[in-house]
This record gives structure tokens, sequence and C-alpha cells, in this order.
């Protein structure tokens, strides 16, 4: 298993995005497999994130 992190996306957001909290959910499955097939194998993640005014 892999000890360390590697970005998977570069999100870039509209300046015109409303303030407020916002999450990202992931599913991360075998490649070249039907995604519902392997269902058990998948790792899910959600990361939240809130934006204010001074982050534009």
């Amino acid at each position: 298993m892999r000890e360390e992190t590697i970005t998977l996306i570069d999100l870039a957001l509209p300046s015109d995005l409303a303030t407020g909290k916002y999450c990202i959910y992931g599913i991360l499955a075998p490649k070249d497999e039907s995604i519902f097939e392997v269902k058990e194998q998948w790792i899910m993640d959600m990361e939240c994130f809130k934006l204010s005014e001074s982050d534009f």
C-alpha cells in the first residue's frame, strides 16, 4: 500500500461561485472494470471546504 499522497484533481473554481460550504465526493475503482461489479473494492472519500469572500 502507498504511504504518500497523490494529487488526483486540480480543481479550478469559477470566480462567481457563491460563498458557502461545498463538498466533493469521490469513488476510486479498479481501472477497466465494470464499477458496479467491483463495488466491494471501492474506496470512497469526501472532502468539504468553505468559501468566503476573501478567497476570491
